[in-house]
């Protein structure tokens, strides 16, 4: 969690940003675009399409930068820019892996590193693997952006559109899905 000092940093990053600071603009590059790129690459394989979104996004953000209001989660505001500008990219080119075929992908990634110590082996590391790309896409979603991107509850529900509480809910719901089934086969 962020403290407050550097919470405010940020705000004041982003209200010189507004009034046409590039010092601050930078400064928003340097802090979230790997952020960004990590978040894209769950939404799409391909590289150069995400690291072009990104730029795109921050030089919209930069002609629009006066139009822009105050924003209180700046990494959550981001994120969630970046994934429309992302998703309208791959819709409108076909040539990209769109989401649907790289979200089994995404059901892959190694989430269970963050649910248990890293000490686990292959057999426990494969079980777990196999169970998250059983979940419901909304929940490897809240894993993703809970454990990966070390966003809150508030952040997240953001990002996703949808209230604290279904956010509580669905890592909740994923958790215990993935204790189930694990817990079902003794492996741990």
């Amino acid at each position: 969690m962020k403290s407050v000092q550097h919470k405010m940093s940020d705000q004041q990053i982003w209200y010189d940003f507004r009034n046409g600071c590039k010092i601050a603009f930078a400064q928003l590059y340097q802090l979230y675009a790997k952020d960004m790129f990590q978040f894209g690459f769950k939404l799409c394989s391909d590289t150069d399409v995400i690291k072009e979104s990104i730029q795109e996004l921050f030089i919209e953000l930069w002609n629009n930068r006066q139009k822009l209001g105050e924003v209180e989660h700046i990494k959550s505001y981001l994120l969630k820019s970046f994934k429309y500008k992302l998703i309208r990219t791959i819709k409108n080119n076909k040539n990209i892996v769109s989401l649907q075929i790289n979200n089994k992908e995404l059901k892959q990634e190694s989430i269970e590193s963050l649910i248990i110590k890293e000490e686990i082996n292959q057999s426990r590391t494969y079980l777990v693997r196999k169970s998250i790309s059983l979940l419901p896409d909304r929940q490897i979603e809240a894993l993703h952006l809970k454990y990966y991107q070390k966003l809150s509850n508030q952040q997240i529900a953001e990002l996703m559109q949808i209230k604290v509480q279904s956010v509580a809910n669905i890592l909740q719901r994923a958790i215990y899905a993935l204790r189930k089934k694990v817990e079902k086969k003794n492996v741990i």
